[in-house]
């Protein structure tokens, strides 16, 4: 049998590693530290005592939004609520009035006394006041009652604090406004806006926050200033 012959491709060659034909994998902005078992170690420890799925402000409040973002990428909250035995509330569905603004306030004042800093979410727990935790995570945010309070978020908690709708769409406008488009997350993290990628991520993204706003798109922002 006559061998056959290869033909050296002329032009650019493929890298090493890569088999022609077949589409190179995508690179995520994110790193690729979170594996399954990672993420299932640390829900054991979050959902702990819960019959539902936390909220997504309850994430941001407990500064876990990360975990949040790995489980969406690894299977998406039905997999793991189920793997854990957690209901998923239905979207839109009212949270009982149990929590009012007063009782919050009420139990804020008496538990933080003469503290200067937020406390944390283990002190919360150590001072069986999970259900306070809870009811702020999923009311203003810990942001909103730090300031009501007078009580300062340091470190880590005033970098990773959730920004407000209203703190998010003006940041957001100053972006469009500096560079004709809201930008991407990662892009975002880049020039220093972590907290506002955060936010968009929780919605689905900067083209989906931007077309709610009725902000121009990154592609048709593109294909606009090239065509000016």
């Amino acid at each position: 049998m006559r061998a056959a012959v290869v033909t050296p491709l002329r032009g650019r060659q493929p890298r090493e590693g890569v088999t022609l034909g077949v589409a190179a994998p995508r690179r995520r902005g994110r790193p690729k530290e979170w594996s399954e078992t990672r993420i299932r170690r640390e829900l054991e420890i979050f959902v702990a005592d819960r019959h539902e799925w936390p909220s997504r402000s309850t994430f941001e409040a407990a500064f876990r939004g990360n975990l949040l973002w790995a489980v969406k990428e690894h299977g998406g909250v039905e997999r793991w609520a189920a793997e854990f035995g957690l209901a998923v509330p239905e979207r839109g569905k009212p949270i009982p009035r149990i929590w009012t603004e007063e009782r919050i306030r009420s139990e804020l004042e008496s538990f933080l006394g003469d503290r200067k800093t937020w406390p944390t979410g283990m002190e919360f727990g150590a001072a069986d006041k999970r259900g306070l935790f809870r009811a702020i995570a999923e009311g203003h945010g810990t942001a909103y009652w730090a300031r009501e309070m007078g009580i300062a978020l340091v470190g880590r908690q005033e970098r990773l604090a959730p920004l407000s709708d209203a703190e998010a769409l003006e940041e957001s406008r100053a972006v469009v406004a500096r560079h004709g488009r809201l930008l991407g997350a990662s892009k975002l993290r880049e020039l220093g806006h972590s907290r506002l990628a955060s936010y968009v991520q929780a919605r689905g993204g900067s083209a989906q926050f931007a077309r709610e706003q009725g902000w121009p798109e990154r592609r048709r922002a593109d294909a606009e200033r090239l065509a000016a």
